[in-house]
């Protein structure tokens, strides 16, 4: 939720206490396929590629075996 939020703070707190960045819900998707839901705004491209980059995160395929680059049907 914080990610979503683009909650800078609470989501780095989470990330160093330990909380796994790339947990999937039930359907698989992560939050970057939920902000990739739509049209990102810059502020959502930042926040994602920062964090991207900061945790060295990758993009992750769905239970749909779709990536955050490629949600939309």
């Amino acid at each position: 939720m914080a990610a979503i939020k683009l909650d800078t703070e609470t989501f780095e707190t989470l990330v160093e206490i330990g909380c796994d960045p790339l947990l999937p819900d039930a359907d698989g998707n992560t939050w970057i396929h939920s902000l990739a839901q739509g049209t990102i705004t810059d502020a959502e491209f930042d926040f994602i590629k920062r964090n991207m980059l900061k945790y060295g995160l990758r993009l992750t395929r769905n239970k749909e075996n779709r990536t955050a680059l490629n949600t939309i049907k």
